[in-house]
């Protein structure tokens, strides 16, 4: 048996307060229709101006949501990894401050800081230490707040309105398999050539003092980017990178059933689409709602795409096969998912809402291939089924990255039906 590294739980957060491209046209020479037109961002999520928030802050809430799906209690982790480009104080990491307000006392925390690809950069390292057999369960956070470092002026708009504030956590798991299942792949990338194209360059170490009044004056302390060159790069290099990520875990664009981009410009993912030559519905964008939240964008998308699976049951079911087995603990057939759905949609509101209540917590998986210890029906083909669990289950994933990142992975939900016990659930290719 090979260890194999799992999602199992999912959760995000993103401060209350709105800012909608109106608000930022109040500021600076902007309007609605430049930043649609250039981004696709209709609005973002900044914190408020009052309080004191970090990172770390943002991290916690996302974190105490994925750890209640995925069953587990702090105590649990054995290890916090925490990308962001914006930690809340430049020392101590936002990962061990996480881990203070978690109420740990020992657990070992790493920061990434790998600004757009800190989440796969976290994602690889996790799998990495589970396959290492170093740790067993992992929390993963990616998380920013701009706001606070923004040019909030014409002179800087090109920045500002792109960015916005949020977090996101996974929770990732050992399992103990010799299937495809997991993270099946992961592709890094760096290119320190394309530094001066999008960088913040105070406070510096190598300056002295570290932050001074001139530099201020000529505003080296807000970030700052050559957008052309940033989405060329892009552009050319997603598809790339994509296919490299197939290769290696043997797959093809057809066998991908969700594309989850890093949300920097949906215009780059829209080129992206295009080149990989992938129909509209298979690419999931949420940039117009959040902005560019940089190591945040991917976990909190997928989080998204997976509860809205979870709301919208049957518009999840019309996209699938129809051929669909509820197996019970004990190997037997129940009925199949769409009867399922239909029985619960034909109950009055009200009980509907419980029915739905009641086969939660819903356990997000990331699913290409996946094993199962029962028994398959004689229709199913082990090697291309997809298992399903209440509880922990196989979850693989197609991740990829660069400078610019994507994951490629197939979201899938758990479902108990009322009164049930757990279910399995294949779907047969």
């Amino acid at each position: 048996m090979t260890l194999k590294t799992v999602i199992t739980g999912t959760g995000r957060y993103v401060p209350p307060r709105v800012v909608t491209n109106d608000d930022l046209s109040q500021w600076m020479e902007t309007s609605d229709e430049w930043i649609r037109q250039r981004t696709g961002i209709e609005k973002r999520h900044w914190v408020d101006e009052d309080a004191p928030v970090g990172p770390s802050d943002l991290g916690l809430e996302a974190s105490q949501i994925a750890l209640n799906r995925a069953g587990w209690s702090p105590a649990d982790i054995d290890l916090i990894i925490f990308a962001t480009l914006s930690p809340d104080i430049f020392f101590p990491g936002p990962g061990c401050l996480l881990q203070h307000k978690l109420g740990l006392s020992a657990t070992p925390a790493l920061d990434i800081r790998q600004q757009c690809t800190g989440f796969i950069y976290g994602l690889a390292t996790a799998d990495a230490y589970i396959r290492s057999g170093m740790a067993t369960k992992i929390l993963l956070v990616g998380a920013e707040v701009h706001s606070t470092g923004l040019d909030i002026s014409t002179e800087g708009r090109d920045v500002s309105v792109i960015f916005g504030d949020g977090a996101a956590a996974v929770c990732l798991e050992a399992v103990d398999s010799d299937q495809d299942v997991g993270v099946l792949a992961s592709v890094l990338h760096a290119k320190g050539s394309m530094a001066e194209s999008l960088k913040t360059e105070a406070p510096a170490s190598r300056e002295w003092p570290r932050l001074t009044a001139k530099m201020m004056e000529e505003r080296r302390h807000f970030p700052h980017m050559d957008g052309k060159a940033i989405f060329k790069e892009a552009v050319r290099r997603l598809p790339e990178v994509t296919k490299e990520a197939l290769d290696q875990a043997g797959l093809t664009t057809e066998d991908i059933d969700l594309y989850i981009p890093h949300q920097a410009n949906m215009r780059i993912n829209q080129f992206y689409q295009q080149m990989m030559k992938l129909p509209e519905e298979k690419v999931f964008h949420n940039i117009q709602r959040y902005g560019n939240t940089t190591a945040a964008t991917i976990p909190l998308a997928l989080d998204e795409a997976l509860t809205r699976l979870q709301d919208n049951p049957e518009a999840f079911m019309g996209s699938l096969q129809k051929e669909v087995y509820a197996v019970g603990e004990d190997g037997a057939r129940s009925e199949d998912l769409d009867s399922q759905i239909s029985r619960i949609n034909a109950l009055p509101p009200e009980e509907r809402r419980r029915a739905i209540q009641a086969r939660r917590p819903i356990i997000p998986t990331m699913t290409i291939r996946a094993e199962t210890s029962r028994r398959l029906p004689k229709k199913a083909s082990s090697k291309r089924s997809t298992s399903i669990c209440h509880q922990p289950a196989p979850a693989p994933a197609v991740g990829m990255a660069r400078k610019t990142k994507i994951i490629a992975a197939m979201p899938m939900i758990s479902r108990r039906l009322p009164g049930s016990r757990p279910v399995r659930t294949w779907r047969m290719r």
